[in-house]
């Protein structure tokens, strides 16, 4: 069965739903003002932004971030001003997904606006790396150049990580001899994230790179991840075959096998 939505949105205006919950939302008991945004928040558009403001600064954390969450997505003034001041305290995984999920319905009203305008504000490293995840996921290109510039000024390894996984999701060409430049001066992690990167960017000059650093590298995770890499990159398998005439160990061996097995 199709779904009508508008015989939904009739069928909430004749019982007057929203008028009920957005009532019990004022409430002043924690577990009835929690549910009563649940409710609303599957209401869908049928709320507005003005019913949900008087929670939003609410001394309960749950309370006030759903509540957050909710406006953004369904305030038609100034709906996204809670993605300053680091969204909330203490931001978790669970913020991520309210916001998420906030953003997605914005998005497919109207093209967001670019999201590097929080990140540049942002103090919460984890805060700032999930803004930087969200301009990867909604495709805001726009960012690029500043976020390779964020990545050379930051020491943090989350946001630099954040930085490398976007980037590479754009194949962002400029990007590639910054993270070869800077690959044996950073954090294993971003190390990883990096050749992932170059694998998504491509080009001869990358497959230079990872072959001089898969023969100098002890590292066995990031041994099967670059050899995969090229696998996948070396469409006349020119470099990938003269690594592979080189292997003489077991494991690299069993690399081997899995990278062309796994592959194709």
């Amino acid at each position: 069965m199709e779904y009508n939505s508008n015989n939904y949105n009739e069928i909430l205006k004749a019982l007057d739903l929203p008028t009920f919950w957005e009532g019990r939302l004022k409430s002043k008991t924690t577990k009835k003002s929690a549910h009563s945004l649940r409710m609303l928040d599957h209401l869908g558009e049928n709320v507005s932004g003005t019913a949900i403001s008087h929670k939003l600064y609410s001394e309960n954390t749950n309370v006030r971030k759903h509540a957050k969450s909710i406006f953004m997505k369904f305030s038609s003034y100034d709906s996204f001003k809670f993605l300053e001041n680091d969204f909330d305290r203490e931001f978790n995984a669970l913020d991520e997904v309210r916001i998420h999920t906030s953003l997605v319905k914005r998005h497919n009203t109207k093209p967001l606006p670019l999201l590097m305008r929080w990140v540049n504000v942002a103090k919460n490293d984890n805060y700032k790396a999930f803004l930087i995840s969200q301009i990867a996921f909604f495709k805001q290109e726009e960012s690029a150049s500043d976020l390779l510039k964020l990545y050379q000024e930051t020491n943090t390894i989350v946001v630099k990580r954040a930085v490398v996984e976007t980037l590479g999701s754009f194949g962002y060409r400029p990007a590639s001899s910054v993270f070869m430049e800077d690959f044996n001066y950073v954090d294993r992690s971003i190390q990883s994230a990096i050749v992932d990167s170059l694998g998504s960017i491509g080009g001869e000059d990358t497959l230079s790179f990872l072959e001089k650093l898969y023969f100098a590298t002890e590292n066995k995770e990031l041994l099967i991840s670059i050899l995969s890499t090229v696998y996948t990159i070396d469409t006349n398998k020119t470099t990938y075959n003269r690594i592979k005439a080189q292997i003489d160990s077991d494991f690299e061996k069993q690399i081997v096998g899995y990278v062309e097995l796994g592959v194709n």
